[in-house]
C-alpha cells in the first residue's frame, strides 16, 4: 500500500542500470572529470542493450496499464476521473473548475486510456515517438501538480530522454551550451608534463 507503480519501475531499471555505461556521456563524474582536464570529449559509442531493456520496460508498464484499465467499466464509461480526483488522500493542488465538468471528465478518462496505449505502442513509431512523448509529459505534469505521489511521476519522465534520438540530443547540447559561458562539456587542455606518456624529464 505504501509502494506504487514508479518504485517498481526504478527497481527494474536499477537492475539493468547495473550493466549500462551510465557515466559515460552524461553525467557528473564525466563532466567534472572534464573540467579538471582529464578524459576525452568524444563519447564512444556503446552497445544500447540496457538502454532498451528499459525503454521496453517502460512500454510494458504503460501497456499493461491500459490493459487493466480497459478491463473497468469506469475507465470505459469515462467516470474514472471523477474518483481519482475526488481521492482527498491524494489530493494536492486544486484543479480549476471546469476540469470537474462531467463532459471533461469523461474525455479525460478516455484520454488516459489513448495515451496509455499510445505509450506503450505507438511510442515505437519514430514519426509518431516525439509528439506521444510530449503529450505524456503534460500528462504527468497534471498528475504531479493536482495529486500527492511522492517521486512517481519523475521516476518515469526521467526515462523519457532513453527514447530521444541521440542526434537530437547532440543538437540540444549545442545550443544550451551556445547560451552558457564558457564549453561546458569540452575539456581543459592538458599541459605537457601531464599528458598520458609524457617524459618527466
Amino acid at each position: 500500500y505504501i509502494t506504487h507503480a514508479g518504485d517498481t519501475f526504478l527497481r527494474v531499471s536499477g537492475f539493468f542500470l547495473m550493466f549500462a555505461p551510465a557515466g559515460a556521456a552524461y553525467s557528473m563524474d564525466r563532466l567534472i572529470g572534464l573540467w579538471r582536464g582529464r578524459g576525452d570529449s568524444a563519447v564512444r559509442l556503446r552497445s544500447p542493450w540496457a538502454q532498451r531493456m528499459i525503454q521496453i520496460e517502460l512500454a510494458i508498464m504503460y501497456f499493461a496499464a491500459f490493459c487493466f484499465k480497459a478491463q473497468g467499466r469506469p475507465w470505459v464509461d469515462g467516470t474514472a476521473l471523477f474518483y481519482v480526483f475526488h481521492l482527498d488522500e491524494l489530493r494536492r493542488f486544486p484543479l480549476p473548475a471546469w476540469f470537474y465538468d462531467p463532459l471533461v471528465l469523461k474525455l479525460g478518462t478516455w484520454s488516459v486510456l489513448a495515451l496509455e496505449f499510445s505509450l506503450g505502442i505507438l511510442v515505437w513509431i519514430r514519426d509518431l515517438r516525439y509528439y506521444v512523448l510530449a503529450c505524456g509529459l503534460a500528462f504527468h505534469l497534471t498528475i504531479e501538480y493536482s495529486m500527492n505521489i511522492p517521486l512517481f511521476e519523475w521516476d518515469i519522465l526521467a526515462a523519457y530522454i532513453l527514447f530521444i534520438d541521440a542526434a537530437d540530443i547532440a543538437r540540444a547540447r549545442k545550443r544550451v551550451s551556445a547560451l552558457l559561458p564558457g564549453r561546458l562539456f569540452q575539456p581543459k587542455p592538458v599541459p605537457a608534463n601531464r599528458a598520458i606518456g609524457a617524459s618527466r624529464d
